[in-house]
């Protein structure tokens, strides 16, 4: 395996827990006090937040699909599953 494929351990975690769990993965947004928005990930229905960074991982790897729940489909989604 090359490192580019390589899975960090945060991503694996979060990939373990949608295929083992049933979890899914759901990206939403918070508006700081300061008016900023900031990106969350959570798994659902535990509630559990994850990094954006090992959940960028396992949405830019492909290691999760897609729902189409975004305005524009697959790309723009905002949930994926194992």
């Amino acid at each position: 395996m090359s490192n580019s494929n390589k899975m960090s351990q945060r991503a694996k975690l979060i990939v373990d827990r949608c295929r083992q769990d049933g979890q899914r993965l759901c990206k939403s947004f918070r508006v700081k006090t300061t008016g900023d928005a900031e990106v969350m990930y959570v798994l659902e229905p535990s509630g559990k937040r994850v990094g954006p960074k090992g959940a960028q991982e396992v949405i830019d790897k492909g290691l999760l699909k897609p729902l189409d729940d975004g305005l524009f489909g697959g790309s723009t989604a905002q949930t994926w599953i194992a």
